[in-house]
């Protein structure tokens, strides 16, 4: 069966209840709202990800049961649930385990089965904070977990645009996220020219003026252009073209994430080193992606055109709005 799962390996203050529920069942509604409300909070990084259409159904797992968030028509013709509690752009369900899984924090989609819940249809799994502290280091508080929840809503608006699924489908379900880990760490030209381009992107997020920022920017081109033409001599068409599309779902989902999390004091760019470092974080693609949107929103890209145009990722949209921009000067 072709399934896929998007991994994470990586506040606001919580709303008091509107219903009285059992408190176990009340914690869990307060968890959901500041997932929710981050999610809100991201939209100023992210306009699109507040659109209803690429809203995604949150699975809440418990020890015993699952929690269905803003389940869809989809969702519900295949898992039988039952009302748990509803408010405002808040329905919850309640169902039976789908898995015996210990630990999820994931957005998986199926694409040969009809019928699964999550076939052809994104849907976002997490344990409780309490488990994935148990999995994830450093996780170990709720606005954390609700970090990482709002990473894996990123991947789900990913995956509604059709035409960013249909080259998903082409490439990535033929190439894992495996071997770029193997390609950073055992492949000496690779991890160099990497370690450059991501040099260069942080040269120029940190240029004191305009000539040293468009100085960075052309290094990174030409390094890019040059590692990618190498990877794709001895890599391959596929394997370079899903660099792409990992590097701008893993990048963007990041940016959503890490900007959310430091405009809220919950990360700290000097102690979460993670967030930008290719050699601290588990592809190194994370890293150079992130680094890629923060460029691209300092240049202003139209970034509404990412998952939307076949053949588009970061280092190409980066190249078309800097050419752009370097013609006018």
């Amino acid at each position: 069966m072709k399934r896929y799962l998007l991994l994470l390996a990586s506040a606001l203050l919580l709303g008091s209840c509107s219903t009285p529920e059992p408190e176990g069942e009340a914690l869990i509604v307060e968890r959901i709202r500041m997932v929710q409300q981050l999610r809100a909070e991201a939209g100023r990084s992210w306009p699109a990800l507040l659109r209803p259409e690429y809203d995604v159904p949150l699975l809440y797992y418990t020890d015993s049961v699952c929690y269905a968030v803003n389940p869809t028509q989809h969702f519900l013709e295949r898992m039988a649930c039952r009302p748990m509690h509803e408010e405002k752009g808040l329905n919850i369900r309640k169902c039976a385990r789908p898995d015996s899984l210990p630990f999820h924090m994931q957005t998986i989609m199926s694409f040969d089965d009809s019928t699964r819940f999550d076939y052809r249809s994104p849907v976002l799994l997490c344990s409780s904070p309490e488990t994935t502290a148990q999995f994830v280091t450093g996780t170990d508080s709720d606005e954390a977990w609700a970090l990482m929840a709002l990473h894996e809503y990123t991947h789900g608006f990913q995956l509604l645009h059709p035409a960013f699924l249909a080259e998903f489908e082409q490439y990535c379900l033929t190439f894992p996220q495996g071997p770029f880990r193997r390609l950073y760490q055992g492949v000496d030209w690779q991890r160099r020219l990497i370690d450059r381009e991501n040099e260069a992107l942080k040269g120029a997020l940190a240029a004191a003026d305009v000539a040293q920022r468009d100085s960075c920017i052309r290094l990174f081109l030409d390094t890019r252009a040059d590692r990618r033409a190498r990877m794709l001599h001895y890599n391959g068409e596929v394997m370079t073209s899903a660099e792409r599309l990992y590097e701008m779902m893993e990048g963007s989902a990041r940016y959503v994430e890490a900007q959310t999390g430091l405009r809220l004091g919950i990360y700290d760019m000097q102690k979460d080193t993670w967030l930008y470092d290719p050699a601290r974080t588990p592809y190194y693609y994370y890293a150079t992606g992130y680094n890629l949107m923060r460029v691209l929103m300092l240049l202003g890209a139209d970034t509404s055109r990412l998952f939307t145009e076949p053949g588009l990722g970061l280092g190409e949209l980066l190249a078309e709005t800097f050419e752009t921009q370097t013609q006018k000067q």
